[in-house]
């Protein structure tokens, strides 16, 4: 695993009260204004060589947050600081060098690859666009290159994507993000469509790179077994917002918010007694609507916690440090459970 968080005491990317809501219309002819909350105030450091997990069930927002922090959707509040600069007052010509050194793997490699376009080409463009590895005989050399890296052949970069397997056309959209030589790696659940098998390849691989480039990495995936396997540190989110982060290790031993434990205990695993506090946990009712959250804690109307109460209804609970690099966005919850122990 790469370095956490403390080991740097200027992260690579820091995000602080990121906010992204969407206006629908509602009611007869559209003439009712809503705001959907589908980020609601989102707070993360990230470090250098780090690779963070970004965990929670489909809705709550970690897709959203990812394409925030890339300015593919404009945040409505918020900061967001990429080395030290500030990406929200960035013009065209900034957002373009940002764009080079913060790459994003998407969750369907085929929607985001030119049905058209050959995969040598593909990624030959990139390095056009971006006046990488020099003339045309250098952009060729260099795919060659690109395809090795991710252990594909050059006969492969002669086809196109609805000539290739899933695994395949994955590969491709990580050669083409490692076209630029990128900082930073957003991956949006790029094993969610993948059989097990070579899910664990493109993991591997993904770790592999990681390792070798330095790469820091945001790994969004709402399976647990792929986030533990990859990330230094997770966070939890929940309804827009994140309720809990830690370590790996510290949090899937014993995680501290209601709803990690509720997602750990609903999560399959070879050795049920083998993780503390992952009890059977049920939780009440559907996510609530991010279009009319409910008042207080996000998570109140659904909380299994023995203590919940009136003052869980009524007070927004803020992501705050109950131990060392552990931090939990709940009330109820006054240190880890570990050190409880």
């Amino acid at each position: 695993m790469s370095r956490t968080r403390e080991d740097d005491v200027e992260p690579l990317v820091r995000v602080r009260g990121l906010k992204k809501h969407f206006s629908l219309r509602s009611g007869w002819l559209a003439w009712k204004r809503e705001q959907l909350r589908a980020v609601d105030g989102v707070s993360f450091d990230l470090a250098r060589g780090e690779t963070l997990g970004l965990v929670g069930e489909s809705g709550c927002g970690k897709s959203t947050t990812a394409r925030a922090l890339l300015r593919l959707v404009e945040p409505t509040a918020g900061e967001i600081h990429f080395d030290g600069r500030d990406v929200l007052a960035m013009g065209p010509r900034d957002l373009r060098g940002l764009r080079q050194r913060a790459q994003i793997i998407f969750q369907d490699p085929l929607s985001s690859l030119n049905p058209r376009m050959r995969v040598a080409t593909t990624l030959a463009e990139v390095l056009k666009v971006h006046r990488l590895a020099g003339d045309a005989t250098g952009r060729r050399r260099r795919v060659r290159e690109l395809l090795d890296t991710v252990e594909l052949s050059p006969e492969h970069g002669e086809r196109y994507p609805h000539q290739l397997s899933g695994g395949q056309r994955q590969r491709v959209g990580i050669a083409r993000a490692l076209a630029v030589e990128p900082d930073l790696l957003v991956c949006d659940e790029p094993v969610s469509a993948l059989d097990v098998p070579v899910r664990a390849q493109i993991l591997r691989l993904i770790r592999e790179l990681q390792r070798e480039f330095g790469l820091t990495c945001l790994f969004i995936a709402h399976d647990l077994s792929v986030v533990e396997q990859i990330s230094d540190r997770v966070a939890v989110m929940y309804l827009g917002r994140i309720v809990e982060t830690a370590p790996t290790p510290v949090l899937f031993r014993s995680p501290a918010h209601p709803y990690t434990r509720a997602l750990l205990a609903a999560a399959p695993r070879p050795d049920p007694g083998g993780r503390a506090g992952t009890e059977r946990l049920l939780l009440e009712g559907d996510v609530p609507s991010p279009v009319a959250p409910p008042a207080g804690c996000p998570f109140h109307p659904r909380c299994p916690h023995p203590d919940r109460d009136d003052e869980c209804r009524r007070v927004v609970p803020c992501l705050e440090t109950r131990g060392k690099a552990w931090r939990v966005a709940c009330i109820k919850v006054e240190s880890p459970r570990s050190s409880r122990s």
